[in-house]
Order: C-alpha cells, then sequence, then structure tokens
C-alpha cells in the first residue's frame, strides 16, 4: 500500500468539492441531514454530511493544504497500527487533532477505517480501502463531517501486474549504424558519416517469465519497426548500373559538392531474446542482460541526394531495392541498470545480394527508451 497514492485520491477528492459539478452531485430530498455526494473518476468518493447550507459554506474557513499535511501524519500512524493486525478484520483508528492545537482551525475528530485482506506470505495484510471521516464543530453550530471513501484498487491491480508470468510494453531504439566487413570494396573507401548514419526502431514486445514469481529469467518477443540511415561520406552516391544484362549496386563519386548522400531503408523484424532480470523487494527492475536473435523482411528503401545548384537547395530522390537483401538474420544483444538501456544489433547477413553489391555487415547500436 502506497501512502502517497492514497493521499493524492484524498486530495483530489477534496479538492473537487469545493468547485462543484452539476452531474457529479446529487442531493437527496430534504432529511434530517443532507448529503452532498461527489463521485470520482478514479472510483473515489466523498460525502459531505452537513445539516445545512451554512455548513456547506464553512467548509472555506479550513485550509485543505493543511489538512492533507494533517492526514499524512494520521495516515501514517494508522498504517504503522495496520501492520501489526493480520488477521484480515476492518478496525477503525481515530485521533482528536482539535485537542493538540487549541487554536480551533483544525478538525475535531479523525476516525481512519481500515479494511484488509487475509495475511499474505509475509505475515502482512493488505489494505483494500481507507474510509476517512473528518468531522468538524464550529462554536455554536451543530457538527460537519467530510467522509472519503478511498479505494486501492489501482494499487492491487498493479501488485497482480508486477505478479504475473506476462508482460508487455513499447521500447525506441536510437542509435547509430556503421559497417563491417568492408574489405576493400568502395564503402569502404567511402565511409560512413558516424553521426548521419541513424538507427531508429519502434518495438512493442511482449514478456513471458520462466519458472516460479521470483525467477529472473525471461523470454522476450514482439516486432520491430526499423529505419537505417547509411549516410556517405567524400560525395558518394549510390546508385544501379547494368551490365551485360545483369544489374549491380555500385558506389560512384559525384562531382558535385554534396551537403548529403543516403541510402534510407525500412525492415521489420521478429525478436526473440532470453533474457535475466534482477529486481528488488518492491518488484523493480534493478539490472537487467539479454541476448538473442532476429529475423525479418525489407519493407522498402530510397537514396537522397542533397546540393547546392545556382543558390537554391536541391534534393534528388530515388526509389528502388537497389539489390538488398529482402530477408536479413541477425544477433541481438541488450543490458539496462534500472532506468537505462543499451542494445546492439549484427547482422550476420549481408546488406546486399552476394555479387550484386558491395560487401558489408551492419552493426546498429544505442540507448532504448
Amino acid at each position: 500500500m502506497k501512502r502517497l497514492i492514497l493521499l493524492a485520491a484524498f486530495g483530489l477528492a477534496t479538492a473537487t468539492a469545493l468547485p462543484l459539478s452539476a452531474k457529479n452531485i446529487s442531493l437527496p430530498s430534504p432529511a434530517k441531514d443532507d448529503t452532498v455526494l461527489v463521485k470520482l473518476a478514479n472510483g473515489a468518493k466523498m460525502n459531505l454530511i452537513l445539516k445545512n447550507t451554512d455548513q456547506l459554506k464553512s467548509f472555506q474557513n479550513y485550509s485543505l493544504d493543511s489538512l492533507m499535511i494533517m492526514l499524512n501524519k494520521y495516515i501514517g500512524e494508522a498504517e504503522k497500527m495496520e501492520k501489526k493486525n493480520v488477521d484480515g478484520k476492518d478496525y477503525t483508528v481515530s485521533f482528536q487533532p482539535s485537542k493538540e492545537d487549541k487554536s480551533g482551525r483544525k478538525p475535531e475528530k479523525i476516525n481512519i477505517t481500515i479494511k484488509g485482506l487475509e495475511a499474505n506470505e509475509q505475515g502482512q495484510s493488505k489494505i483494500t480501502s481507507f474510509n476517512i471521516d473528518v468531522e468538524y464543530q464550529e462554536e455554536g453550530k451543530k457538527k460537519a463531517t467530510l467522509k472519503s471513501t478511498l479505494t486501492e484498487a489501482d494499487s492491487i491491480k498493479r501488485e497482480q501486474r508486477k505478479n504475473s508470468r506476462h508482460d508487455s510494453g513499447m521500447n525506441f531504439d536510437l542509435g547509430l549504424n556503421t559497417l563491417l566487413n568492408t574489405g576493400d570494396n568502395m564503402l569502404d573507401v567511402a565511409g560512413l558519416k558516424p553521426w548521419g548514419s541513424r538507427y531508429v526502431s519502434i518495438n512493442p514486445y511482449y514478456t513471458l517469465r520462466v519458472g516460479g514469481k521470483k525467477s529472473p529469467v525471461y523470454l522476450r518477443t514482439g516486432l520491430d519497426l526499423a529505419f537505417n540511415n547509411y549516410m556517405f561520406d567524400r560525395n558518394y552516391v549510390l546508385k544501379e548500373t547494368e551490365d551485360a544484362g545483369n544489374n549491380y549496386t555500385t558506389l560512384e563519386k559525384d562531382p558535385r559538392n554534396l551537403d548529403k548522400t543516403k541510402l534510407a531503408t525500412t525492415t521489420i523484424n521478429l525478436p526473440l531474446m532470453a533474457m535475466l532480470d534482477f529486481k528488488n523487494q518492491k518488484g523493480h527492475s534493478i539490472f537487467r542482460i539479454g541476448a538473442g536473435g532476429f529475423a525479418g523482411y525489407h519493407l522498402g528503401s530510397h537514396t537522397k541526394v542533397k546540393f547546392e545548384q545556382d543558390g537554391r537547395t536541391e534534393k534528388d530522390k530515388e526509389r528502388g531495392n537497389f539489390n538488398l537483401e529482402e530477408f536479413q538474420y541477425g544477433l541481438k544483444f541488450q543490458i539496462g541498470y534500472r532506468g537505462v538501456d543499451l542494445f546492439a544489433n549484427y547482422n550476420l547477413n549481408e546488406l546486399f545480394k552476394d555479387g550484386k553489391g558491395p560487401q558489408a555487415n551492419v552493426l546498429s547500436f544505442g540507448i532504448k527508451i
């Protein structure tokens, strides 16, 4: 149970009580007490039990910030007592702030009712909701009560998700590309501009834990939509040429002074990785490391050349296959500490088809977001 979650919910409930909206409030027909009910989107409810409208107006005389600070103190005391109660029974703790401060600016009485479940394996009970009654007494007037019911459904859902065998999410990979095993071919001569040869990937993932609740072993898969940029240096341009009826992809030096010359590709990949994810007692990941492989398909590619001509910026863009390998496969590696993860992908097959273009293998590396 997180105290801040409960305080935030209560603060929202209390703050909402001032700008009351018609659709969130129901006023019963006049009776012994009038009740103003405020329903919130997060499931919390707040009741103002009033004898008359003057009591409603009187609540503006109390500082909500002070009330939140006060409740922080008393909920903390209630939590300490709750830890000793592991039988799952509901119980109420009462406090009288007005006796601590004779200024009359504090509530006369605060009742905190804790609703718990059966004790867990560690001997601790789980709180399902707080019922908080705050009673105010103004001199010469009848008592007014502020009631708030704060459920912890969201916390329970998070606890269930933390212990679930399955998990899913979304990562964004940002990094750079480099070419390996180029030998002495034109790709090695031309070279790549490091900061211009970017790698971007959008990858929704699905994780399955292998073993019991405390097992650090996971399998991860999903889909990677990857965008690779290869920014050539020294005015080299990628071109397709014909020779004896055969099509080849080559790099040729352009006589113009080029501002940009690049090859851009889009691929979709299916990864599969084995992960070790070590977590703390709260279920938060501290250190993780994983390795595996991927297989993918080339969706599309284009070249782009940017240059100055007659004082104007010109761009030439050409779409094509450029004899790139349609299917690709390789190795993946990931390592992370707390909120920072680094990755590396290595293509085992070459960027271009054998005998149809320069020899090269792609290595992508960077950071996961």
